[in-house]
Protein backbone atom coordinates (compact mmCIF):
# COMPACT_ATOMS: atom_id res chain seq x y z
CA UNK A 1 0.00 0.00 0.00
CA UNK A 2 0.94 3.06 -0.69
CA UNK A 3 -0.41 5.65 1.47
CA UNK A 4 -2.88 5.28 4.48
CA UNK A 5 -6.08 5.97 2.57
CA UNK A 6 -5.59 2.62 0.25
CA UNK A 7 -5.08 0.90 3.52
CA UNK A 8 -8.49 2.18 5.22
CA UNK A 9 -10.33 0.88 2.21
CA UNK A 10 -9.29 -2.38 2.36
CA UNK A 11 -9.59 -2.49 6.34
CA UNK A 12 -12.85 -0.73 6.09
CA UNK A 13 -15.70 -3.59 7.03
CA UNK A 14 -18.05 -2.16 4.52
CA UNK A 15 -15.38 -2.62 1.97
CA UNK A 16 -14.19 -6.07 2.96
CA UNK A 17 -17.76 -7.13 2.05
CA UNK A 18 -17.23 -5.76 -1.05
CA UNK A 19 -14.25 -7.43 -1.62
CA UNK A 20 -15.15 -10.57 -0.06
CA UNK A 21 -17.99 -10.53 -2.76
CA UNK A 22 -21.29 -10.45 -0.15
CA UNK A 23 -22.60 -7.73 -2.31
CA UNK A 24 -22.26 -8.82 -5.60
CA UNK A 25 -25.11 -8.06 -8.15
CA UNK A 26 -26.71 -10.84 -9.53
CA UNK A 27 -24.60 -11.13 -13.11
CA UNK A 28 -21.74 -12.05 -11.09
CA UNK A 29 -22.92 -15.19 -9.61
CA UNK A 30 -23.85 -15.98 -13.31
CA UNK A 31 -21.11 -14.66 -15.61
CA UNK A 32 -23.56 -16.04 -18.59
CA UNK A 33 -26.13 -13.74 -18.37
CA UNK A 34 -23.80 -10.85 -17.61
CA UNK A 35 -21.02 -11.18 -21.00
CA UNK A 36 -24.77 -12.00 -22.99
CA UNK A 37 -25.70 -8.49 -21.53
CA UNK A 38 -22.86 -6.90 -21.81
CA UNK A 39 -22.28 -8.24 -25.68
CA UNK A 40 -26.12 -6.29 -26.37
CA UNK A 41 -26.03 -3.26 -24.81
CA UNK A 42 -22.67 -2.42 -23.48
CA UNK A 43 -20.50 0.36 -24.86
CA UNK A 44 -17.08 1.51 -23.89
CA UNK A 45 -16.53 4.39 -21.49
CA UNK A 46 -13.69 6.18 -19.71
CA UNK A 47 -12.91 5.78 -16.46
CA UNK A 48 -9.60 5.72 -13.60
CA UNK A 49 -8.00 4.23 -11.25
CA UNK A 50 -8.03 5.29 -7.48
CA UNK A 51 -5.46 2.48 -6.36
CA UNK A 52 -4.41 -0.64 -6.36
CA UNK A 53 -2.64 -2.89 -4.07
CA UNK A 54 -0.87 -6.51 -4.50
CA UNK A 55 -2.05 -8.91 -1.15
CA UNK A 56 -2.30 -12.30 -0.49
CA UNK A 57 -5.28 -14.51 -0.09
CA UNK A 58 -5.41 -17.37 2.33
CA UNK A 59 -4.45 -19.66 0.43
CA UNK A 60 -1.28 -17.73 0.16
CA UNK A 61 -2.19 -16.61 -4.05
CA UNK A 62 -1.38 -13.08 -4.88
CA UNK A 63 -3.95 -11.21 -5.90
CA UNK A 64 -4.53 -7.81 -7.18
CA UNK A 65 -7.19 -5.42 -6.04
CA UNK A 66 -8.05 -2.41 -8.42
CA UNK A 67 -10.21 0.27 -6.93
CA UNK A 68 -11.85 2.39 -10.06
CA UNK A 69 -14.51 4.91 -10.38
CA UNK A 70 -16.47 5.76 -14.01
CA UNK A 71 -19.81 7.65 -14.75
CA UNK A 72 -22.18 6.13 -16.24
CA UNK A 73 -23.52 7.77 -19.46
CA UNK A 74 -26.26 9.33 -17.11
CA UNK A 75 -23.88 10.84 -15.61
CA UNK A 76 -23.87 9.37 -12.60
CA UNK A 77 -20.47 8.29 -10.44
CA UNK A 78 -19.80 4.83 -9.26
CA UNK A 79 -17.00 3.18 -7.05
CA UNK A 80 -15.91 -0.51 -7.79
CA UNK A 81 -13.23 -3.08 -6.40
CA UNK A 82 -11.96 -5.64 -9.14
CA UNK A 83 -9.90 -8.59 -8.25
CA UNK A 84 -7.31 -9.95 -10.30
CA UNK A 85 -5.70 -13.03 -10.21
CA UNK A 86 -2.73 -15.41 -11.65
CA UNK A 87 0.59 -16.71 -12.02
CA UNK A 88 2.11 -13.77 -13.57
CA UNK A 89 1.17 -10.73 -11.37
CA UNK A 90 4.80 -10.84 -9.08
CA UNK A 91 6.60 -9.50 -11.95
CA UNK A 92 3.54 -7.33 -13.63
CA UNK A 93 3.85 -3.63 -12.78
CA UNK A 94 0.72 -2.05 -11.42
CA UNK A 95 -1.41 1.14 -12.57
CA UNK A 96 -0.55 4.17 -10.63
CA UNK A 97 -4.00 6.53 -9.09
CA UNK A 98 -5.46 8.40 -12.16
CA UNK A 99 -4.06 6.24 -14.93
CA UNK A 100 -7.20 6.05 -17.53
CA UNK A 101 -8.48 2.84 -17.99
CA UNK A 102 -11.75 2.04 -19.87
CA UNK A 103 -15.01 0.32 -18.43
CA UNK A 104 -17.16 -2.01 -21.00
CA UNK A 105 -20.55 -0.97 -19.28
CA UNK A 106 -24.16 -1.70 -20.15
CA UNK A 107 -25.89 -1.01 -16.35
CA UNK A 108 -25.58 0.17 -13.13
CA UNK A 109 -24.77 -3.73 -11.73
CA UNK A 110 -23.15 -4.74 -15.78
CA UNK A 111 -19.94 -3.63 -16.18
CA UNK A 112 -16.33 -4.92 -16.71
CA UNK A 113 -13.09 -3.04 -16.56
CA UNK A 114 -11.15 -4.28 -20.22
Amino acid sequence: MENYAESAFLIDPKNREILRGKKKPLFEHFPFFKALKLARQGRAIAGEVVFCARVRDGSGDLVVHMKFRFKTPDGKAIDAVERFSGVGLPGETLPSPQTPLVVYYAADDCYSVL
